[in-house]
């Protein structure tokens, strides 16, 4: 362990307290003594879809072992049989194609490049190497306890087990500001991915360079082996933050993150990311006959550009847009956490339903987690307009440890223990037992960015981002305005 300490210590920028859970949870078994990497510089990637895969997969190999074999783990504990999954997995791939034939050449060519590692896997015969990365990118529709039912569906098998009831979500929030919340009138986003630290702290970042022209020059910050995860920023100025929620029925359909992927490097504003994400493409819907986009599972997203932005709030048949004013936004801005709040839902053919988003969803209760870190963001940004630059969102709401109650009162700690130990902050905290002072967290947030849209700088930090060491990590996507 101590190489692993040192070795992360050598890199220009790092997070303390993350190093510190690191030397007492690290699974140095699965990881074989690989260090988690501690900055995320991004490598550049060229060429065609495949290609642009195959550099990804061959660079960053050794992490996307390390976080397939930590999920096909997963799955095993659910007891369905495995012989059957990459059945399973192929059929997700040829539904993407309907939507995406690039994300799929994108998956196999992560597959082609990883495979020397790949073949080394523990789990090695158990999946060709691009169902290898298609379970990495079919994580909420296969992987995750609460797929499990649909997946024996899908598979005609009884589910052994009920899904594991003390299962830690995927939890997240995302945020835009724009107009009159911004200093300069322009548009900014930002965005974390909260989850337990290991696997998911072996991210990786990427500026990918299509040849195909109709795309757009892309940053990403993943979990290795996807080809997006959770922020993904395009050199049309066009960025997107998003989380999981949990839904009442899982649907078969395009995987989530393969529709964020293909989003974010065709989207040239908000309004066309938007309208992607709930009507899919006009060729999409030429070769499906279907009116709307076919999706999975509850995945929200945020999307911004530097005139607007819009939280889509997306089961896998109902969907519902909002941007500022919708929720009495106290300016231009709009928040996204674990729950629906629009009071209002459209079908699978674009009709309204009738009932409010959350009727698709399983509910947050008020005292949640989520509904704490939604009223954080919202006050906070009602009582900043004109302030939001970069910096702000770096400093004031990136390790924000407190949060307000519904009516907008400020809240600090709830019985006698600071909420941020509680999780319910912005800044979050997975702590055993958050009563405890020397208590160490397992997870909380796994990055954050910040994103300028107008100048397309974008600014990023491994782990809980008031204990990162040293300035943010940062590229400009102007530099790649003439590829």
């Amino acid at each position: 362990m101590l190489q692993l300490i040192m070795s992360v210590a050598e890199n220009p920028g790092r997070n303390s307290h993350v190093d510190e859970y690191m030397t007492a949870n690290w699974n140095g078994e699965l990881a074989r003594n690989i260090p988690y990497p501690a900055h995320t510089e991004p490598v550049i990637l060229r060429g065609s879809w495949h290609e642009i895969g195959r550099q990804y997969g061959k660079r960053f190999d050794s992490y996307i072992r390390i976080t397939y074999d930590a999920y096909y783990d997963l799955f095993l504990n659910s007891g369905l049989p495995p012989h059957r999954l990459g059945a399973i997995l192929d059929s997700y791939m040829e539904e993407t194609k309907k939507f995406s034939a690039e994300m799929v050449e994108f998956v196999e060519g992560v597959g082609k490049g990883a495979s020397p590692v790949l073949n080394t896997a523990d789990n090695a015969n158990a999946l060709t190497n691009t169902q290898k990365i298609m379970l990495l990118n079919s994580l909420f529709e296969v992987v995750i306890p609460p797929a499990w039912p649909h997946v024996a569906e899908l598979m005609g098998e009884d589910l052994p087990a009920a899904p594991t009831a003390d299962h830690e979500p995927f939890a997240s929030h995302a945020w835009a500001a724009w107009g009159n919340m911004t200093r300069n009138q322009t548009g900014m986003m930002g965005g974390t991915r909260d989850q337990p630290w290991f696997p998911t702290l072996y991210n990786v970042s990427y500026i990918a360079i299509p040849s195909d022209e109709k795309a757009a020059v892309t940053w990403g910050n993943v979990i290795a082996g996807q080809v997006a995860t959770s922020a993904q920023v395009n050199a049309y100025g066009v960025g997107i933050g998003n989380t999981i929620v949990s839904h009442n029925t899982q649907h078969f359909g395009v995987p989530a993150l393969l529709a964020t992927a293909h989003i974010s490097f065709y989207a040239r504003s908000a309004k066309e990311a938007a309208d992607m994400l709930t009507r899919g493409t006009p060729e999409y819907r030429h070769r499906t006959g279907l009116e709307t986009l076919a999706t999975t599972v509850g995945f929200f997203q945020t999307f911004a550009d530097g005139e607007e932005g819009f939280t889509v709030e997306r089961t896998g048949r109902h969907f519902a847009v909002r941007t500022a004013g919708t929720q009495h936004d106290r300016g231009d801005y709009t928040v996204l956490a674990n729950h629906a709040v629009a009071p209002y839902s459209f079908d699978d053919k674009g009709k309204s339903t009738g009932f409010p988003m959350e009727h698709w969803t399983v509910p947050e209760d008020p005292s949640s987690s989520s509904w704490s870190r939604y009223w954080a963001l919202f006050y906070e940004f009602g009582k900043s307009r004109g302030k939001v630059t970069p910096q702000f969102a770096k400093e004031t709401i990136a390790p924000l440890k407190h949060t307000y109650a519904a009516d907008g009162k400020l809240v600090t700690e709830k019985d006698g223990i600071p909420v941020w130990r509680l999780g319910l902050t912005p800044e979050r905290w997975l702590i055993p037992d958050p009563a405890d002072p020397n208590s160490l967290a397992t997870g909380g947030n796994n990055m954050y960015f910040v994103a300028d849209l107008e100048s397309r700088d974008i600014y990023w930090v491994q782990g809980i981002p008031s204990h990162w060491d040293g300035r943010w990590q940062h590229v400009s996507l102007r530099e790649f305005d003439h590829r």
